[in-house]
Parts: structure tokens; sequence; C-alpha cells
């Protein structure tokens, strides 16, 4: 998720409630939603967004961990 403007980040929400894994910017309000469920880029820096994006494309432990990790974190919501 590049945003670069952020409160609260409904489609993080619903990715980890659909079990897939996200990237979001390294916005704070994105950050304290995603806690470790998410690996954070710069959002102004295209080979940092390209970087994060390939690692999830090609590391499959790490898609399915962060899958863990964000459908723990919405659990308690409705």
């Amino acid at each position: 998720m590049p945003s670069l403007f952020e409160g609260w980040g409904l489609p993080v929400g619903e990715v980890f409630f659909a079990g897939v894994a996200v990237a979001c910017s390294s916005l704070e309000p994105l950050i304290e939603q995603s806690g470790d469920a998410a690996p954070f880029f710069d959002p102004e820096g295209t080979r940092a967004i390209a970087d994060t994006i390939m690692r999830l494309w090609t590391d499959p432990a790490l898609r399915a961990t962060l899958v863990c990790r964000g459908t723990t974190r919405v659990a308690h919501l409705t």
C-alpha cells in the first residue's frame, strides 16, 4: 500500500481479512495498524517499493508468516 497520506488504512485490514500478505508505506498510522504483519517502505522510494514487493513475491515463508500475523491482528475486529 504505497500511500503518502493515511489515517486508518481500510485496505490493510481488508487484506488481513482476506489472508493475503501486504507491504505498506512507512507512515505512522500504517505502522501502528500493521505492526509486525507487514514490511514497510519509503512511499517515495520507487526502488524500495519494488524491492519490498519482490521480497513478498519470491519468499513464500515470509508471505506465510505475514499472513498468519495479519490474521491475528484483525481477529478482534468485526
